[in-house]
Parts: structure tokens; C-alpha cells; sequence
């Protein structure tokens, strides 16, 4: 069977099916990704043993092929400082960075957020509501992270238009292969966080960057490489994220009319409702990469050392063996046992801020726009074609 290209639009715009007819032949699905052939992990017990155990690594250097191990993505020397964060090292310096890290991102410093992610909301959705109509992701679930993400960082108000132009230019790129065309925008993004930074130093506040550049655990600290590689990481994959959680969300409750009617009636299910959510439709079609730590074999099918392995998390939350009636969304299902943000050592340590935001954005929608509904017809909404994320490319809504 020919490999599946990880960059169709057939794929994106159809992943629940594609990936449930993958589910039915084999765990293990051939995939290429950058003309790289890669394994697709289709199975929840096979995606949930992987993600805990210690088959795979962030880094192919940890790989039995050593240093020379190439990566699926080989980014410009100035560029490979971005490949510090957390995402993408091993242990020992995925420990180190991680509860360097858990020290600054606290449940405080997130909870301390809300009040500045309600007004950011409020303002972006009154915008959306008096023009009565327009692209979801445009007016709101794209600019209202951003915005989420200049409050943890500590931009001044000043630099915050220039901030989120970079901002706007690198989430634009269709996936990461696109990540040469903006390069000028990430070269003036890493200078301003690391000039950032050094004002922290001087001068802290009560803001997430302050907190990193500060925090010291048994004479350790976090480097300035780390540092903008860590804010570079909140941008993408925790802005990504967020955008996807809100479009797709919305998308699913307008479909499911049932489903909304109820929500409406019962607020306080919002967590839970945030749950289905993500493993209905969530922001990933897969983890980032991993790789073969050594050679093994899954179900009958060789996976060779330093072969590309991706957990697709986004058909494991529709597998039949673990969700009950999986196709269907139940804003009420418990147990919940998704894996849209990953599990074990890399689980998602910003997942409770893309909650927060979540729940945020979707109530004060819900409550802003009682009468939203689609403006489009559902084969019009098409998914971007960005290896690993299934984001909508826009979600047209009318309010009134």
C-alpha cells in the first residue's frame, strides 16, 4: 500500500475516517513526511504504551546510531538553538529543564492570568459580535492566544503590536517545512526575547519570563538558548494548540445542536465539556516526532533505529476498543482518558493554561452569541495540511 502523505489535504480533511480505516488494517501505518518515510501509530494501547515507556526519544543522537543520527527536520545553524526546549532533549536535560520550569509555570502564575484573558476575550468578541458575522479564527481563536501569551511572557505594552506581527508571521506558515520562508521573523522574535530576558533580569515582574530567568534549583539555572527556546515552544505549539481547541470546539458544538442546547443549560459541565472536546476533535494529528531508540518490533512490523515514529494521538481518542461509541460527541463522557496532550515524560506541561483558555473563550462565546451558528455549509470547512496539526483553515459563524 502506497505510504500515507502526512501533507494531503485528503488526510487533514479527512483524518477521522482516513485514520479509523488505518486503525482496522494495522497499528502500524507506513507514513512520509519531508520525503522521509516515517511509522504511524494508529492504536490507543500501542500510542498510550510508547508515550509512557522508553522506546522512543526527542533527540536521534540518543538513537543507537549516535550524533550522526539525522533529524526528520534539519533547520539552519542559528536556527537548531530553537531545539533546547523541553519538546524536543531527553533525559538527563528533559528532567533538568522540566522542573526548572514547573517552578516559574505554577498553577498561580496560570490562575493569575484569567482576569487579563477574560477582558482580552470580551474585547475581541465584541468586535466579532457587532459585525454580526466572520471567520472564527481570524477575530478570535488566532489573535485571542497571543495576546493570552504577551500576558505570561511580560511584553510591554509598547512592543506588543512588532511582537505580534512575529507572531502572526510564524504561525501563518503552513507547518514546519515553511519555517525557511520565515526566517527574518524568527531571527527579530529570538533577539527581542533574549534582549527581553536581560530586561528581566534587572528588572523583574510578576510574569513568566521574569520567574525562568530568576528560578535556580541546586545551583542550576536555565541558559538564554533555553530561555528563548522556551517561549519560542509557547508560541508554537502552545499557541497552535489553543487556536485548534477553540476552532474545532466551536465547530464540533455547532454540529452537535443537542449537545450545545445542553451546555447552554448547564454551564458548570464546561470541564468536562473541554474534555470531549479534545479527544472528539483535538488540535494534534499526531506528537511531534520521536524516534526509534533502538530497533523493535510492534505487532509483526520492524521498526529500524532512528526510524521516525509518530504517535497519532488524534485516532487513538477515536479508538472503539477504549471510548464507547467514539464517532459521537458526549459532552458528559467519564472516564475521559484522552491523549490530546501527550502522556508521560513529554506530557503537555502547558496543558492547564490551553484548558483555562479554553474554557474561557468557549463561555464567554457561548454567552456573547446566543444565537451562533455556521455560516457555511460543513464540506466547505477545510483543514489546513500541516504535518502534525489538525487545525480548520478558517470557520465561518454568524451571530445574530
Amino acid at each position: 500500500m502506497k505510504p500515507l502523505d502526512l501533507q494531503s489535504p485528503e488526510l487533514h480533511n479527512n483524518a477521522h475516517a482516513v485514520f479509523k480505516r488505518l486503525r482496522e488494517r494495522g497499528p502500524v501505518a507506513r507514513a512520509r513526511f519531508n520525503r522521509r518515510g516515517v511509522y504511524l501509530i494508529t492504536r490507543y494501547a500501542d500510542v498510550d504504551a510508547l508515550l509512557a515507556g522508553d522506546r522512543l526519544v526527542k533527540d536521534p543522537a540518543n538513537t543507537t546510531l549516535g550524533p550522526g543520527a539525522p533529524r526528520i527536520i534539519d533547520l539552519p545553524g542559528p536556527l537548531k538553538k530553537l531545539m533546547t526546549s523541553m519538546i524536543s532533549v531527553d533525559d538527563p536535560d528533559h528532567r533538568r529543564l522540566r522542573r526548572l520550569v514547573a517552578k516559574a509555570f505554577t498553577p498561580k502564575t496560570i490562575a493569575d492570568l484569567a482576569p487579563a484573558m477574560e477582558q482580552v476575550a470580551a474585547r475581541q468578541l465584541q468586535r466579532l459580535t457587532e459585525a454580526r458575522r466572520g471567520d472564527l479564527i481570524a477575530a478570535f481563536a488566532l489573535p485571542f492566544p497571543v495576546h493570552v501569551i504577551t500576558e505570561l511572557v511580560g511584553v510591554p505594552e509598547a512592543d506588543r503590536p512588532r511582537f505580534q506581527r512575529w507572531v502572526h508571521d510564524i504561525t501563518h506558515a503552513p507547518g514546519l517545512v515553511a519555517i525557511f520562508k520565515i526566517l527574518p521573523a524568527i531571527w527579530r522574535f529570538t533577539r527581542y526575547i533574549a534582549q527581553l530576558a536581560a530586561d528581566k533580569r534587572r528588572r523583574p515582574g510578576p510574569d513568566l519570563l521574569s520567574g525562568l530567568v530568576h528560578i535556580e534549583d541546586s545551583g542550576e539555572r536555565i541558559s538564554d538558548d533555553e530561555l528563548v527556546a522556551m517561549v519560542f515552544l509557547l508560541l508554537t505549539a502552545g499557541h497552535e494548540t489553543t487556536v485548534s481547541l477553540i476552532a474545532n470546539g466551536t465547530l464540533a458544538l455547532l454540529q452537535h445542536p443537542d449537545q450545545l442546547a445542553d451546555l447552554r443549560a448547564r454551564p458548570e459541565r464546561l470541564d468536562l465539556a473541554v474534555e470531549e472536546l479534545l479527544r472528539f476533535d483535538g488540535p494534534l494529528l499526531t506528537t511531534d516526532p520521536y524516534y526509534a531508540r533502538e530497533a523493535f518490533t510492534l505487532h509483526g512490523e520492524a521498526i529500524p533505529a532512528g526510524a521516525v515514529v509518530l504517535p497519532a494521538v488524534l485516532s487513538a481518542n477515536r479508538d472503539e476498543s477504549v471510548f464507547h461509541d467514539p464517532d459521537r460527541l458526549d459532552l458528559t463522557r467519564t472516564p475521559n482518558k484522552h491523549l490530546a496532550f501527550g502522556k508521560g515524560l513529554h506530557h503537555c506541561i502547558g496543558a492547564p493554561l490551553a484548558r483555562l483558555e479554553a474554557k474561557i473563550a468557549l463561555r464567554l462565546l457561548l454567552e456573547a452569541a446566543p444565537q451562533l451558528r455556521l455560516a457555511a455549509a460543513p464540506a466547505r470547512h477545510r483543514y489546513r495540511s500541516a504535518a502534525f496539526l489538525h487545525r480548520l483553515e478558517a470557520l465561518p459563524v454568524e451571530l445574530g
